[in-house]
């Protein structure tokens, strides 16, 4: 997948209005059900988009992070760090709810935004992404998409 084709196709992701943290839910469900998959570009893509479905219809299910696979949480491959970073954010939000005058990024679209312009230098590389991608890839997208202006 070209850099620029995955930039666009995050820019595209709908989340309606949905708050971040209820995003950041729907995302851990999404992940939970894509957590034995090999990742790819696409499957970010997949599971991305999932997560927007699931919140902007408020679907979400109620399960903890010990019911995902332990032999892909053990793994070093950047899962259990994505998942740490989602579920402390969502606790953060929970306890001192979104800051107004903070630095970092909030909405959900400008996260995934940002997160991808630095992954594929703004959009606008043709080159190919490179062809192995970690779950690291994606908890970046998100640490970096709250801080990247």
């Amino acid at each position: 997948m070209k850099s620029s084709e995955f930039y666009n196709q995050i820019i595209q992701i709908a989340t309606g209005a949905a708050r971040l943290d209820t995003y950041y839910r729907a995302l851990l469900q999404a992940l939970h059900h894509h957590q034995t998959e090999t990742p790819t570009w696409e499957l970010f893509l997949e599971v991305l988009t999932e997560a927007g479905q699931i919140a902007i219809k408020n679907e979400l299910i109620t399960f903890q992070l010990t019911d995902l696979n332990e032999a892909v949480l053990t793994h070093k491959n950047g899962l259990q760090n994505l998942l740490e970073f989602l579920s402390n954010q969502i606790k953060m939000i929970e306890e001192q709810g979104i800051p107004t005058d903070s630095y970092f990024n909030w909405h959900i679209s400008i996260i995934l935004e940002r997160g991808a312009a630095w992954l594929t230098n703004d959009g606008e590389s043709k080159k190919k992404l490179p062809s192995n991608p970690t779950w690291s890839d994606l908890y970046f997208l998100f640490k970096i998409g709250r801080e990247y202006e």
